[in-house]
């Protein structure tokens, strides 16, 4: 009896994998918690999301830190499902981690989990009122968490009179949802410290305790909008230092620099009383800025700290100090590629204008309220500059703008935010920093105006900028994210199946030519496909492909983008990009919440894909102009996968269109269709790679017995085709030597022509900007011609001249488009020889 029903409970589990085979969700990884833990412990780690089945293990970025399964104490040789217990070795490095969870579906979006070096506690409810208050420790962390929009958290800790105390709310930088409010009361209720306006919705308020006593602290979420399991937050309350500013905070390449940092319990730091917040002198430490020693670190922006999206392009190290009781926070030191100018104490008009000479890097504060900025340079016409402005980027709460001016006051023109970015829905790397070139229109002095647009209603010393003035330096930095539209996180495949990567490509100093891009790192059975971004292109994509016998495993990928600048091959490192809380299905054009994550990685796991996509033409060229219906193929091969296709064609240049603009939908009882590709004649595209999207809902329970099976959506892509489109049919060969005529004479010009692009029609010849007197006999080329003759003429009233303007036009008709080729005939007319008149015969 036992045998047999051992027996009907393996067909039962062979059934279920055996269906889950053909399934497809998408695991997502919401909730670590507690979301981090004090080095040298071990922290027992719970994790919530969806499609979370069966996970077996953590990845963990960068190396250092081991999870294990927790076991379950109630049966022997079980584990606790999605538990686990994280090791933190005593000489890790704090900062964050990134966590990806791995089961039957895969490897999961990363979560961060933070390491730090204070003795950490968990939140106890309930401390909704200050009764309640939990007493916590100083110098000392506690997890917890806004389970609702009402909800608020107390807490106290004793201070002694004097201490300079630091309430550090990580939220948004440990992936929560929560903007936090935090505040700080005396015992008698006075409030005495409040999170600050700033950059980024982490919450920090400091405060030196006026007597010995017991502080309460006091956290929410910001107007009481949000609150739940994913609303959670690390609470420090210490005596660590606190860096408030850097200046200048940038260095050059490889070289130690002199700096000044601000702020509070800074070791061997003085108070500076010209730098006063909220009526207290900050302390002010002399420090040495010391970037890593490798050249290749100049192309990449190194520390293991929260990198929000739109410091994605920038390059450079975070800078720390410490003192008895822990480290501080990390600030960003950006690579200055000119010398650095500090700005000087009085040039807030133009007639007190700073005068610096370019190329230079200024550093520069928004001090005080009204404070505008002025410098004087002198340039030439036609000079380009790169100007380029540090802000936001680097922490600092301020809208930054600027403006150019000639010295008589004339405006040439104001600069702010950058522009939208593309592919916002999966990394919004938009910022308000601004960036432009500039073309100087004449010579003479400038005046460069600096200040941000809120300046009439604050300042402070703290509101610290970067100006980069320098020659165009053309470079790019690309960002890969995985385009999986519900829930994206990692690439992942199933044997036989696809899956994309979007590339976001940042330009820099005019740089528009193609990019290659290469991926180390593929397990066997996986490659990767349309490995080029066209020239001009802020968007690409990758396309991984796994055969049917690719073994499950996940691997990290490196990734690497390479092109040819001023003659040079340059290799820039692909970021990785995540979104920590998507915008589903990219709906009502609102962006996700994204930021750098530590690698990307690739995860192979069982199963079948639903359906496949495939364009029949594995190449295409096509006349600038021209159309091409594309025959297109789609394999079903789920049963339940009978439902309508939605297909759409992916990151097509300007002036391409697909199948007019509109989705196409393939009906359930369709396996194929043919698309219009159409290329208008004013598109400047020339290369790209068309891929398609397709998508559809299928019925899907992971219960094969279920009665109810909701709908899940699946995507599937094709295989990139390369496409090219041309504007030309010939190329023509003409003598190098001008074509030289005589009045009332004639010339021969021998055309050479190399016909391209397979075209072997007829050729139409005309002849424009002839001087006066000057004409071509009609000419037509002949179908597979590759010599013809063109004969000028000159009448006897043809006047002597040279000159560069005659244009010789080759038209050809293919696909119902004509492409014309142009050329240059230089021409000379010559004066005919004028006869001596002969003298008289003398008679005899």
């Amino acid at each position: 009896m036992f045998a047999m029903l051992r027996y009907l409970a393996v067909l039962v589990c062979l059934s279920i994998s055996v269906h889950a085979l053909h399934a497809q969700p998408v695991p997502r990884l919401n909730v670590l918690s507690p979301a981090g833990g004090q080095v040298g412990t071990e922290v027992k780690v719970v994790l919530t999301g969806t499609d979370l089945d069966e996970v077996t293990s953590l990845l963990i970025a960068p190396a250092g830190l081991t999870a294990e399964r927790t076991p379950d104490p109630a049966k022997k040789g079980a584990f606790l499902p999605n538990a686990f217990t994280v090791k933190i070795p005593k000489e890790t490095v704090t900062g964050n981690f990134d966590v990806r969870a791995v089961g039957t579906w895969g490897a999961t979006n990363p979560r961060a989990f933070v390491v730090g070096e204070l003795p950490e506690y968990a939140e106890k409810e309930p401390n909704n009122d200050v009764p309640q208050a939990q007493s916590i420790s100083l110098n000392s962390t506690v997890n917890g968490v806004i389970q609702s929009p009402a909800d608020v958290d107390y807490y106290t800790v004793s201070c002694k009179q004097n201490e300079t105390i630091i309430v550090h709310i990580l939220a948004e930088s440990m992936d929560s949802r929560l903007e936090p409010d935090v505040r700080v009361f005396q015992a008698s209720g006075k409030l005495i410290s409040a999170n600050r306006p700033r950059a980024v919705p982490d919450g920090i308020c400091t405060f030196t305790a006026p007597v010995d006593g017991v502080y309460l602290i006091r956290i929410c979420a910001h107007a009481h909008v949000e609150g739940n399991p994913e609303s959670f937050y690390r609470l420090s309350v210490s005596t660590r230092p606190w860096i408030e500013a850097i200046y200048p905070g940038m260095v050059e390449p490889g070289k130690a620099t002199s700096g000044t940092i601000w702020g509070y319990n800074l070791p061997g730091g003085t108070a500076d009383p010209s730098f006063v917040v909220n009526g207290q002198p900050l302390q002010k430490l002399n420090v040495t800025l010391t970037p890593p020693a490798d050249a290749h670190a100049a192309q990449q922006l190194q520390g293991q700290c929260w990198i929000p999206s739109f410091r994605s392009t920038l390059d450079g190290f975070f800078y720390r100090t410490r003192n008895a009781a822990g480290w501080s926070n990390a600030v960003p030191v950006t690579y200055a590629h000119a010398p650095i100018i500090v700005e000087a104490a009085d040039h807030g008009t133009a007639a007190k204008a700073q005068p610096i000479t370019l190329p230079c890097e200024l550093a520069g504060r928004i001090e005080r309220r009204n404070d505008r900025d002025w410098y004087a340079f002198t340039g030439k016409a036609g000079e380009f500059i790169a100007m380029e402005a540090f802000a936001e980027r680097l922490g600092v709460p301020v809208d930054l703008y600027f403006a150019l001016y000639r010295d008589n006051g004339t405006l040439i023109s104001e600069y702010d935010d950058q522009s939208e970015p593309v592919l916002y829905h999966r990394f919004y790397g938009r910022t308000d920093d601004p960036s432009v070139r500039v073309t100087l229109p004449a010579d003479g002095k400038y005046h460069l105006l600096v200040s941000s647009r809120d300046a009439t209603l604050r300042g402070d010393p703290r509101l610290m900028y970067r100006i980069s003035l320098n020659k165009p330096r053309p470079d790019f930095r690309v960002v890969a994210a995985d385009a999986n539209p519900v829930n994206p996180g990692a690439i992942r495949l199933v044997p036989g199946g696809k899956q994309l990567a979007d590339l976001v490509v940042f330009r820099r100093g005019g740089f528009t030519g193609p990019i290659t891009i290469g991926v180390e790192g593929l397990p066997a059975g996986v490659t990767c496909e349309a490995n080029s971004i066209p020239a001009g292109a802020n968007t690409g994509l990758i396309v991984f492909s796994a055969t049917n016998k690719a073994a499950v495993g996940n691997v990290n990928l490196v990734i690497k983008a390479t092109a040819s600048i001023d003659g040079q091959t340059v290799t820039r490192e692909v970021r990785t990009g995540c979104l920590v809380w998507p915008n589903v299905n990219e709906q009502n054009n609102s962006p996700g919440i994204s930021r750098l994550c530590r690698a990307m990685v690739l995860s192979v796991c069982a199963g079948k894909p639903a359906f496949r996509i495939s364009s029949v033409e594995k190449e295409l060229k096509l006349p600038a102009g021209a159309g091409h219906n594309l025959k297109v193929k789609v394999e079903r091969l789920w049963p339940e996968a009978k439902t309508p296709i939605i297909i759409t064609a992916l990151h097509l240049p300007a002036g391409v269109t697909f199948n007019n603009n509109q989705p196409l939908t393939l009906a359930a009882d369709k396996n194929d269709a043919e698309i219009r590709l159409q290329v208008q004649p004013n598109s400047q595209a020339k290369q790209f790679p068309l891929v398609l999207r397709a998508v559809t809902q299928v019925p899907f329970a992971k219960d094969p017995q279920a009665k109810q099976k909701p709908t899940i959506q699946i995507s599937d892509w094709s295989s990139p085709c390369p496409v090219e489109v041309y504007r030309e049919l010939v190329e023509v060969t003409v003598p190098s030597s001008p074509v030289s005529l005589k009045p009332e004479g004639e010339a021969t010009v021998e055309l050479k022509l190399k016909r391209l692009n397979n075209y072997q029609g007829a050729f139409t010849v005309q002849v424009q900007g002839l001087p006066g007197g000057i004409t071509a006999v009609p000419l037509t080329i002949a179908e597979k011609a590759v010599e013809a003759k063109l004969v000028l003429k000159a009448n006897r009233n043809a006047t002597a001249v040279k000159t560069d303007n005659v244009r010789v036009r080759f038209s050809g008709t293919v696909n119902g488009v004509n492409l014309v080729t142009e050329i240059k005939l230089p021409i000379e007319v010559v004066k005919a020889d004028v006869a001596k008149p002969q003298a008289p015969a003398k008679k005899k």
